[in-house]
């Protein structure tokens, strides 16, 4: 019997990781606001942690680190475009215009307002000084009034410019692509996903030498955003259907011929009923994320 295709709905998988990243929002807010202390131990801790490192291979890291941030966004935007998956290209794009609104909006107004405090550091190795910056530069050329350098070329010396990128609103607009992702990511693409954003932040740290007091906000408030996304347009059910638990249980030794929804009421479960090829009949319960989640939450 054929079976409809996955629908969409307000997923209580989404409200709770709305719920849990807002908290997180708050600790980072927190963090980015009052601990100052804690903030430049950490990252002077980050720092010290590479600075034993040859100065190429941190150097390495770091732009592999802005390479995927690079090629991340254009692969999943081909991919969406390839595959026409239009609705979560849309999603995607609506929370991470959202997130950059807001992450800009509120570093710029609040966190800025408490000062970060001044890292007593030397200048790692990987970051070029200026006269490494300078050297070998053409004549400084002058446009429209103000003097700028066509480029840096680097001595052989290897190391970065020091920008800090990816910045706090690349993150929070990573991460919010991610939270509005999730429901169609499978556990291994999820963790490679966190994976690369926890690349990033490290070497937002060893690129800027900055304290990275916005980072948690920024990457809690971009997530938060797009679970919310989710919320509100849908996402599609994580319980399986009946052909998925069918296979499923025929992969598992079952001769199931039939699987059809239980009409029955059930809080914490997905019922079904199952026949099998001699004619037997089974009530399955099905716990998915959603009835996880929904058992957390009520």
């Amino acid at each position: 019997m054929a079976q409809p295709s996955r629908r969409y709905g307000r997923s209580p998988s989404d409200l709770l990781r709305l719920i849990v990243a807002l908290v997180v929002a708050g600790a980072g807010f927190l963090l980015a606001s009052v601990l100052d202390n804690l903030n430049a131990a950490v990252t002077i801790e980050t720092i010290d942690a590479f600075d034993g490192l040859p100065d190429a291979v941190v150097v390495t890291l770091i732009l592999i680190g802005q390479l995927l941030a690079w090629l991340i966004p254009i692969g999943v935007l081909v991919t969406l475009l390839a595959q026409r998956r239009y609705r979560r290209l849309g999603l995607i794009v609506f929370a991470m215009a959202i997130a950059v609104a807001l992450s800009w909006g509120i570093n710029r107004q609040l966190i800025s307002e408490f000062q970060p405090p001044s890292l007593e550091v030397d200048q790692p190795g990987w970051i070029c000084s200026d006269a490494e910056r300078a050297e070998g530069l053409p004549e400084l050329s002058t446009v429209g009034g103000a003097t700028e350098a066509p480029g840096a070329l680097f001595t052989s010396q290897a190391c970065v410019p020091g920008d800090a990128f990816p910045n706090t609103v690349y993150l929070a607009a990573f991460a919010a692509a991610l939270g509005a992702l999730t429901p169609w990511l499978s556990r291994r693409w999820r963790r490679a996903s966190w994976a690369a954003l926890l690349l990033f932040l490290l070497v937002r740290t060893l690129d800027g030498v900055v304290v990275a007091v916005d980072a948690v906000f920024a990457l809690a408030l971009g997530y938060a955003i797009g679970a919310a996304t989710d919320l509100v347009f849908g996402s599609p059910q994580r319980t399986p259907t009946a052909d998925e638990l069918r296979a499923t249980l025929n992969r598992r030794g079952l001769a199931i011929t039939d699987v059809a929804p239980a009409l029955v009421r059930a809080r914490s479960s997905k019922p079904f009923v199952a026949s099998t090829d001699t004619g037997r009949s089974l009530f399955l319960k099905v716990l998915g994320p959603d009835q996880r989640a929904a058992d957390l939450l009520y």
